[in-house]
């Protein structure tokens, strides 16, 4: 699997977990609820501010953003 899938499910992973919709997580990094579901399903990627914006709303540090080995290796 690519990163760019990786990373997407990393982030939905996140966002389930604080039980938000990727309307909300949208309004809170600034992007809209397409973006959202570009970037969950690893058909894009995001700037530098976003991701920080990411790291802050599931308060965590950047790099735990890319930290999915722990689930997602086939």
């Amino acid at each position: 699997m690519d990163n760019l899938k990786l990373f997407g499910k990393r982030i939905r992973e996140l966002r389930k977990q604080k039980a938000i919709t990727q309307e909300q997580l949208g309004e809170i990094v600034g992007l809209d609820v397409k973006q959202i579901s570009n970037l969950e399903t690893g058909n894009c990627f995001t700037t530098m501010q976003t991701i920080e914006k990411l790291a802050k709303c599931f308060d965590c540090e950047i790099y735990q953003l890319f930290n999915y080995s722990h689930k997602f290796w086939s």
